[in-house]
């Protein structure tokens, strides 16, 4: 497991997996009053059989449910780099990763 606190050096090195995440944030998890989410680290797990996965974690207010809230966004890539995004959380922040 490889952790990173800078985006623009995970996005580097996994290049792929974070843009297919950068557009699933954009496309499906929208905040209200034009507000933005902010980057907080990243992790990166090595599979057996050459494939892995990247999960983000972000936060941002929403003004919504006016609070701070955590997105948990993970992409799978196969060894073959067929890659899916999925949202695993969205919650009220609380505990850290």
């Amino acid at each position: 497991m490889e952790r990173y606190k800078s985006e623009l050096e995970v996005s580097s090195l996994w290049q792929g997996a974070t843009s297919a995440i950068t557009q699933h944030i954009k496309d499906r998890e929208p905040l209200g009053s034009g507000a933005t989410w902010s980057f907080n680290e990243a992790v990166v797990n090595h599979q057996h059989g050459g494939g892995y996965s990247v999960t983000y974690k972000m936060s941002a207010f929403d003004s919504n449910v006016s609070e701070i809230v955590e997105l948990f966004v993970q992409a799978n890539v196969t060894e073959s780099d067929e890659i899916s995004v999925q949202t695993n959380r969205r919650e009220k922040k609380e505990d850290s990763f």
